[in-house]
């Protein structure tokens, strides 16, 4: 059993990566090519990644009623289903409007993935092990976007658009084998499946309140990551580097935040108990310090250093997310707890707009100094909220 559960682990890391990752990774190589096959604006094209956003958003809360219903295996199923028609339909599309449909449905399974993959994680992991647990599933998506990315990059440059989607709809068809080889067999800490009227339990979650905290902290915490991922590159250029350069630096954050999520998971259980409040706390405080310094810095070495710091800072958030969660309610009612939080998560990249529009009005150290607000406010939000707790 021992065996089994990392097998179950490897398998949702290892098929996220190429169902649900591959979605984010190919969107950089993609829209410069759409932007010239189909006459885009840089706006429209940009519809690829808020289309894709906005079906996590719609499709989070019916997830995890799913959950609630079926099970987590059943449910992580479909999130590949879907995601595997959505890259079937844009590999076939007349046009870009096709493609936005196919991003929405793929948008949908990956929505589904994110919610589904922690509670069939929790079921086979105890408690003593899950936040190790979790910050192994961190790491799908930022392991996935640095070797998918560039991969991505060459399949198009050298085979098209149209066959690189065609093969990704191969491959991520191809994980449905692997993981009814992992699923079959039924998991130790089971969340049995209910037929009870949903809306009662959905009113009891909301009335958690070290739920709530832990989910609006999450928002704001999240907010970081997309605020990160998004506009980093782009503010290492304005101090005068190259984009390839600033590509180096963003890449640099990715990786001291995949070093980061195994090891929080690892002290979370080894030395805390299981307990994240305090290194989601230390993070969010850490990101946020850093963040002043990187908009402060002016070599590239200190940026290099400051964005590695980001990247272990906003670590342990990434895990908290999937982890913090369940651990703040009863285990049948996991399913629509991680459907409440993929909602505020997946909300949280209005952020994005937000830090964008403060940098184009005031620059960057307003917008780093919002950034570094936000962190704090969800270091504060979620001590407060959660103390009475062990969470």
């Amino acid at each position: 059993m021992g065996m089994l559960r990392w097998a179950v682990l490897i398998a949702c890391v290892a098929s996220f990566m190429v169902v649900g990752a591959s979605q984010l990774a190919c969107v950089s190589p993609s829209v410069p090519i759409f932007m010239d096959v189909f006459g885009l604006s840089a706006a429209v094209a940009g519809l690829m990644t808020s289309t894709w956003a906005l079906a996590r958003v719609v499709i989070s809360l019916p997830a995890g009623g799913i959950i609630y219903r079926f099970g987590s295996r059943y449910a992580y199923v479909l999130g590949v289903v879907l995601s595997t028609v959505g890259w079937g339909i844009k590999s076939i599309a007349p046009d870009y409007l096709i493609i936005l449909v196919g991003r929405f449905i793929a948008g949908l399974g990956a929505g589904i993935l994110s919610v589904a993959a922690p509670v069939v994680i929790s079921e086979w992991f105890p408690a003593k092990l899950l936040s190790t647990a979790m910050g192994v599933w961190a790491t799908a998506m930022p392991i996935g976007i640095i070797w998918e990315l560039p991969l991505i990059a060459w399949l198009i440059t050298n085979f098209g658009w149209r066959h690189t989607y065609l093969l990704f709809t191969i491959a991520s068809a191809s994980t449905l084998a692997f993981l009814a080889l992992v699923f079959r067999a039924p998991p130790p800490y089971l969340v049995k499946s209910n037929t009870t009227i949903l809306k009662p339990k959905v009113i009891e979650l909301l009335r958690n309140k070290a739920f709530i905290a832990s989910c609006t902290s999450i928002f704001l915490g999240m907010g970081l990551w997309s605020t990160y991922s998004t506009y980093i590159v782009k503010w290492c250029m304005v101090k005068g580097f190259d984009y390839m350069t600033s590509s180096l630096v963003g890449t640099i954050l990715n990786v001291g935040c995949i070093v980061s999520q195994v090891v929080t998971g690892y002290v979370s259980d080894k030395l805390l108990g299981g307990r994240l409040r305090p290194v989601f706390m230390s993070g969010a405080v850490l990101a946020s310090l850093t963040t002043i310094a990187y908009a402060l810095t002016t070599s590239l070495s200190e940026l290099m250093i400051t964005a590695a710091i980001i990247g272990v800072g906003i670590a342990p958030i990434t895990v908290s997310m999937f982890a913090i969660p369940l651990k703040a309610v009863k285990p049948e009612m996991r399913g629509m707890a991680m459907g409440v939080t993929g909602v505020f998560m997946y909300s949280a990249y209005v952020m994005t707009s937000l830090i964008g529009g403060i940098y184009d009005v005031f620059g960057l150290m307003a917008a780093a100094s919002m950034i570094s607000f936000m962190g704090m406010l969800s270091a504060a939000v979620i001590h407060v909220g959660t103390r009475s707790y062990k969470v």
